[in-house]
C-alpha cells in the first residue's frame, strides 16, 4: 500500500508538469498549443479532411482526394495521419473540431508517455529512481518541443514504450520461445501512427530485443535457444509489416514518384567517420536531446557486463551518420530519426544511476573517465564557436563534481530534476497562434459555390494557412502542401511560371497568377472580398486546338505559358500552330526613390541592409494590359537568409543554396494585372545583397486571352458524393475531339466513354487527356490507388496470421495447464 501510494505521488507531480509546461507554453491558454505554420497548414488541416471525407461518404479506405491539389492520389497525404489510429478515434467525435481534438491528442501523448514510462521503469528500479529518469525523459527536448511543434515526430512514443515494456515481459515471464501476438499489436500502432518514424522506431525495438537476448543468456553460446528467439523476433516484425501493407505499399508507391529531393550531396567515406557536431546529438529538438549525464552513462555502460551491447548500438547509432542516412531512406543525415531512440538512452541512463554509489564499480570508472575527457575535448576543439559548446564545458564540470562527492547517486538526482526543469523552460519557446487569430481565411459563405465539380476556389489572404483549407466537401482548391504530392501536378505548377512565394517547392500554394487562375478552374478568388472569375475554365474541357509536344519543348517562358491556356498539347506529329499575343515591352521604366528618377538597366547590384519599399512607373499601358516581368537571380549563400522581392504584391522568394530544401528561385516571374489600378508598380525587397540581370518586362493585352478561349466548351463533372473515388460528366461533341481534364496525371484512373473503357494520357505538361467520338458521350471516371487492392490482400493475410498465433498460443497455453 505504501508504495502504492508513492508510487501515484510521483504520477501526479509528472501529470502535473506536463499540465504546468502546457500552461506556460499556451501563456495560460492565451495560446494555441502548436504552432502557427505547420500545425495549422498540415497537422489538423490534413486530418481534419480525411474526417471530411469519411462523413460524406462513410468509407475509411480512400483512394482519392477530388477536394485538394487539382485532385490527388490520397496516399499522398499518408504521412498526415491517414488511417492512423490517433486520427480515425476522431472519426468518432464529430462534435470536437479537429484542431481542438490535434491539440488534446499530442497533450495526452505526451502524459501517456511519461506515465508509461515511469510504470515501465518501476518493473527495474525503485519509485524514486524511476521518477527520476522518467523526469529525463519527459523533459528531452524533442519530446517537449514536438509536442507543440510537429505531431508525427512523436505521436508513436506511447506504442513504442509499451512495446518496449511487452519485450521486458515475455523474457521475465519466460514466455521468448513463443510469438508474442501484443508486441506484434504495438508494432503495427506504431507503423500505421506514422510510417516514417515508424522505421527508427522499430530500429530502436531492434536494439531493444537484441539488448534482452544478450542480457538474459550473457553467459551462454549462441544455441538453439537464441536462434528461435531472434526468428520469432523477426516473425512478430513481419506479421506486423503485413498487417500495415495497406498503409505502407500504396505510401511507398507514391513515395517512389512524389518525394522531393533533397538539395544535399552526400559524401559516403564520411558517412562512415564518426560526427561530434554538438548540433547533431545534444541539447536540440531535432536530434536525440543528449545531456552531458546520458552521453556519460553511454560511454561508462561499455564495461557493464549486461549493458554493453545495448550502449555500443546506441553510441554507433548517435555518432555514425551512416546510421541516420539509413533511416532516413537515403535521403540526407537528418537526425530526427533517432528521436525514438530516446527512451533506450534514459534507459541506460537508470542502470549508470542506480551503480553509481557502488564503490566497486567506481573503481572500475577510470577508463570511462578518460573516455569521457577525450569525448569532451573532441568535442570542444569540433564546436568552439557554438554556443551549446558552453553549456557541455558547464556540464562537464557539474558531473566531475558530482563524482568527486560521496553520496554521488544523490547530487545526480538533483542534478537530473535541474537538468529537466532547464530543458522544460527552454522547450516553451513556440510559434504558436494566438487564440484571437483567425488560423484561416475570414468567413465566406460557400453554400452557393459548388457548381458540381467544375470549379475551383483560391485565396491571396493568409496564403500558407488556406494552403491544405478544405472548408467544406464541396470546396475544392489547388493548391497543396505535403512532403509528398503529384510530381506532374509540381512540374506543370512551377512550368507555367508561378511565383515561387515559398521556401520549399513542396508547397504549392495559392497563386495570383491570373493565366494560372483561369486554367487551372479558379473561378472564386478571394482577396479580402471575394472575387467571381467568369473566364475561369471549367476543369473539364474539349474544343481545344491541338499543339505538338515537340513545338511545346521549344517554347521558353512566357510563350510556353501561353501555349498552356491556348493549347492543348500532344505527343502528336502536328504542323507547327504557334502564334504569339505577347509582346516584348520596350518603353520606358522609371524607378522612383524620393527625389531621384532613374531609368531601369539590364542588370543590378544592390546591398540593403534593411528592407525597401520604391515604385516603378512604365509608359503607355493600357487597362486591360498584364505585365509580364521576369529576370535572374544570384544565388546566397547559407547561413544568409532569404531573398524576397515582391511586385505588387506578388512575392518570390530565394532560399540560400545548401538548405536541404533549396527552393532552385534563380528566376523570378510576375504576371500583374493591376498595374492601372495602381498607375505604378510598388516593389518591396528584403534586406541583403542582389545581383538582378536579364531583366525582361513583357506586354500581353487580356481581351486576347478572352477571345482565345471563349470557344473552349465546358464539360459538367460531377462527383459520386458517396464515392469520392467516382466522377461523372455528358458531353455532346459535333467531332472526335480530346477532352481535357485540368486534373493531374498519375496511373491509376479508369475512364469508361459509354461504357467503354479509355486509354488516357499526358497532356499539357500534367494534365489528363483522353479521346471521345462525335456525339453525345457519357463519361465515367474512377479511381483505385495503385497497388491497394494488393495491399489489402497483403494486409488481411498478415491480419490472419496474428489471429492464428493467437489460437495457436492459447490452444498450447491450454495443452500445458492440462500437463
Amino acid at each position: 500500500m505504501k508504495k502504492n501510494k508513492q508510487d501515484l505521488i510521483y504520477i501526479l507531480i509528472i501529470v502535473l508538469l506536463v499540465v504546468l509546461y502546457v500552461l506556460v507554453t499556451t501563456n495560460f491558454f492565451t495560446f494555441s498549443y502548436g504552432s502557427s505554420t505547420d500545425w495549422d497548414v498540415q497537422h489538423w488541416s490534413i486530418p481534419d479532411y480525411f474526417r471530411k471525407q469519411f462523413y460524406a461518404t462513410g468509407e475509411i479506405f480512400s483512394n482519392f482526394a477530388p477536394n485538394i491539389g487539382n485532385g490527388q492520389n490520397i496516399y499522398y497525404l499518408s504521412y498526415y495521419g491517414y488511417l492512423s489510429p490517433i486520427v480515425l478515434f476522431s472519426y468518432l467525435l464529430p462534435f470536437i473540431p479537429m484542431k481542438i481534438y490535434i491539440e488534446g491528442i499530442s497533450i495526452i501523448g505526451l502524459l501517456s508517455s511519461a506515465i508509461l514510462f515511469y510504470l515501465w521503469m518501476k518493473k527495474k528500479y525503485d519509485s524514486k529512481l524511476s521518477f527520476v529518469v522518467t523526469l529525463l525523459f519527459i523533459s528531452a527536448s524533442p519530446l517537449l518541443f514536438h509536442s507543440h511543434r510537429h505531431i508525427m515526430y512523436t505521436c508513436y512514443m506511447p506504442f513504442l514504450i509499451l512495446a518496449l515494456k511487452e519485450i521486458d515481459n515475455k523474457y521475465i515471464k519466460h514466455r521468448e520461445d513463443k510469438i508474442n501476438c501484443k508486441l506484434i499489436f504495438y508494432l503495427f500502432l506504431i507503423i500505421m501512427s506514422n510510417y516514417f518514424f515508424a522505421v527508427s522506431a522499430l530500429f530502436s525495438i531492434t536494439l531493444y530485443e537484441f539488448h534482452n537476448i544478450f542480457f538474459y543468456n550473457k553467459d551462454k553460446r549462441i544455441t538453439e535457444k537464441i536462434k528461435k528467439q531472434i526468428i520469432n523476433y523477426i516473425i512478430e516484425v513481419l506479421v506486423a509489416v503485413l498487417m500495415s501493407m495497406v498503409l505502407l505499399l500504396p505510401t511507398f508507391y507514391v513515395i517512389l514518384s512524389g518525394r522531393s529531393k533533397a538539395n544535399i550531396d552526400i559524401n559516403f567515406i564520411r558517412l562512415f567517420i564518426p560526427e561530434f557536431n554538438i548540433r547533431s546529438f545534444m541539447y536540440g529538438s531535432y536530434n536525440t536531446g543528449l545531456i552531458v549525464l546520458t552521453l556519460f552513462a553511454l560511454i561508462r555502460n561499455i564495461k557493464s557486463s549486461k549493458y554493453n551491447v545495448l550502449s555500443i548500438l546506441l553510441l554507433i547509432s548517435i555518432f555514425l551518420p551512416f546510421v541516420s542516412f539509413m533511416l532516413n531512406g537515403t535521403m540526407y543525415t537528418d537526425y530526427k530519426v533517432l528521436i525514438p531512440l530516446i527512451p533506450l538512452i534514459i534507459y541506460n541512463t537508470a542502470h549508470f544511476i542506480k551503480i553509481v554509489d557502488d564503490k566497486k564499480h567506481l573503481y572500475n570508472n577510470r577508463k570511462a573517465y578518460i573516455a569521457l575527457l577525450i569525448l569532451t575535448i573532441i568535442t570542444i576543439l569540433l564546436n568552439i564557436f557554438e554556443l551549446f559548446v558552453i553549456l557541455f564545458i558547464l556540464e562537464t564540470i557539474i558531473l566531475v563534481i558530482i563524482f568527486k562527492q560521496d553520496k554521488k547517486q544523490k547530487y545526480l538526482i538533483y542534478y537530473a530534476i535541474f537538468a529537466s526543469i532547464v530543458s522544460m523552460a527552454i522547450n516553451t519557446r513556440t510559434d504558436t497562434l494566438e487564440l484571437n487569430e483567425k488560423p484561416h481565411q475570414e468567413e465566406i459563405e460557400i453554400e452557393d459555390i459548388k457548381d458540381k465539380y467544375n470549379y475551383r476556389f483560391t485565396t491571396n489572404s493568409r496564403i500558407l494557412q488556406n494552403t491544405n483549407n478544405i472548408k467544406t466537401i464541396d470546396y475544392n482548391i489547388g493548391s497543396i502542401y505535403s512532403s509528398t504530392s503529384n510530381p506532374n501536378y509540381k512540374n506543370y505548377y512551377y512550368n507555367f511560371g508561378i511565383e515561387v512565394n515559398q521556401r520549399s517547392l513542396g508547397k504549392i500554394t495559392p497563386a495570383r497568377n491570373k493565366l494560372f487562375n483561369i486554367v487551372n478552374g479558379n473561378k472564386y478568388i478571394y482577396n479580402n472580398r471575394l472575387i467571381i472569375n467568369e473566364d475561369a475554365l471549367s476543369i473539364a474541357r474539349s474544343n481545344m486546338t491541338k499543339m505538338s509536344l515537340k513545338e511545346f519543348e521549344k517554347l521558353e517562358f512566357p510563350y510556353n505559358m501561353e501555349a498552356l491556356y491556348k493549347y492543348i498539347v500532344v505527343d502528336e506529329d502536328i504542323e507547327d500552330v504557334f502564334k504569339t499575343d505577347i509582346n516584348e515591352y520596350k518603353g520606358k521604366v522609371i524607378v522612383k526613390n524620393g527625389s531621384k528618377n532613374k531609368k531601369i538597366k539590364d542588370s543590378y547590384h544592390i546591398k540593403l541592409e534593411q528592407d525597401k519599399e520604391f515604385t516603378i512607373n512604365l509608359e503607355n499601358i493600357n487597362k486591360d494590359d498584364l505585365l509580364i516581368i521576369e529576370f535572374d537571380i544570384n544565388d546566397i549563400e547559407c547561413p544568409l537568409e532569404d531573398r524576397s522581392i515582391s511586385i505588387n504584391r506578388i512575392k518570390n522568394t530565394i532560399t540560400c543554396k545548401e538548405w536541404k530544401y533549396y527552393n532552385n528561385n534563380n528566376r523570378f516571374h510576375y504576371v500583374v494585372d493591376n498595374y492601372s489600378r495602381r498607375n505604378n508598380l510598388r516593389v518591396h525587397l528584403t534586406k541583403g545583397e542582389y545581383y538582378l540581370s536579364n531583366i525582361k518586362v513583357y506586354i500581353l493585352d487580356y481581351n486576347k486571352v478572352k477571345e482565345n478561349i471563349k470557344d473552349i466548351k465546358k464539360i459538367d463533372l460531377s462527383i459520386d458524393r458517396k464515392n469520392n473515388n467516382k466522377m461523372y460528366g455528358e458531353y455532346d461533341s459535333d467531332k472526335d475531339d480530346i477532352v481535357y481534364l485540368q486534373i493531374p496525371y498519375d496511373k491509376g484512373f479508369n475512364i469508361k466513354v459509354n461504357g467503354v473503357k479509355k486509354d488516357y494520357y499526358l497532356i499539357n505538361d500534367g494534365m489528363i487527356g483522353f479521346n471521345i467520338n462525335i456525339g453525345h458521350s457519357n463519361i465515367e471516371i474512377d479511381f483505385e490507388a495503385p497497388l491497394l487492392k494488393e495491399s489489402k490482400i497483403i494486409s488481411l493475410i498478415g491480419l490472419f496470421s496474428w489471429i492464428g498465433i493467437i489460437i495457436y498460443n492459447s490452444f498450447n497455453d491450454k495443452k500445458g495447464k492440462k500437463r
